[in-house]
């Protein structure tokens, strides 16, 4: 099995050890008031904001018929020099401590191997990112049916085959399209080393109504890295207030070095 890495040209060993990390200069914090259009167009958009991310969250899902969902990701992506990414799902059962499976995924700009920890094996498959190269605006995806959202690569940005938060395009598409049911709460607000704006909002009943739609799901609030668009934490809420849903991420490195073994599956 080639690398996800993989170079036709034999290095001399200075070249190699000068090529063995990718280094990109660290972003400044963004401290700007920005515009509800300025946040949704990072949103629709962050992978024109940032080079390399690695990071880890967490998230946790209730459902109609009583059951829960609990999952732990660390991930590292690079669109630079190396194309390629990394992800491991940890999923939990209902007591929210025992892993019952845990899965890696390794990709390229054209392959992808996951590797299965329970059964100790692997598969691999082609694929072709989808989506437009260009920048979209909102215009552009808020007019995507609800029901077809998540059949709609065309209408959003190119992305990897697994991504974790880094571009979570359908939650903008769904909550934000009515830009009078929510607010930017706070412009400037720390989070893991970041600096976010957090926005708070209603569900309209169109969107409750839907098959993807959390049980009694009110409100929801988010916090967006101002730099780059990734949402770093998401809260979604019932009547009472109670999250029933979540995205919480405990790191995010952006820009920093990332040695390219970290996208190698042997």
């Amino acid at each position: 099995m080639e690398n996800l890495a993989s170079n036709d040209k034999t290095e001399d060993p200075k070249e190699k050890e000068q090529s063995s990390t990718i280094t990109l200069p660290e972003p400044k914090e963004n401290l700007d008031n920005l515009t509800k259009e300025d946040i949704v167009t990072r949103l629709l958009n962050s992978v024109d904001f940032f080079k390399t991310a690695s990071g880890s969250f967490e998230t946790f899902d209730s459902f109609y018929d009583g059951s829960i969902s609990k999952t732990k990701v660390e991930y590292k992506y690079s669109n630079t020099t190396v194309v390629g990414g990394y992800e491991k799902v940890n999923n939990f059962a209902e007591d929210k401590n025992s892993v019952t499976y845990e899965n890696e995924y390794y990709y390229n700009h054209q392959m992808v191997w996951t590797l299965d920890q329970n059964q100790k094996d692997y598969v691999s498959y082609n694929y072709e990112l989808s989506g437009k190269k260009d920048t979209v605006t909102a215009n552009d995806v808020f007019e995507i049916d609800l029901y077809k959202l998540y059949d709609s690569d065309e209408k959003f940005r190119e992305r990897p085959p697994f991504s974790g938060n880094l571009f979570d395009y359908e939650f903008t598409a769904k909550y934000l399209r009515d830009v009078e049911q929510w607010k930017i709460e706070k412009q400037n607000e720390e989070f893991i080393g970041h600096n976010t704006i957090v926005i708070y909002g209603n569900i309209p009943e169109s969107i409750r109504e839907t098959n993807f739609a959390q049980p009694n799901e009110k409100r929801f609030r988010i916090w967006v890295d101002k730099d780059t668009g990734i949402i770093l934490k998401k809260e979604i809420y019932n009547n009472a207030g109670d999250v029933i849903s979540y995205l919480r991420s405990s790191s995010l490195i952006i820009n920093k070095f990332l040695k390219k073994k970290s996208f190698y599956l042997f």
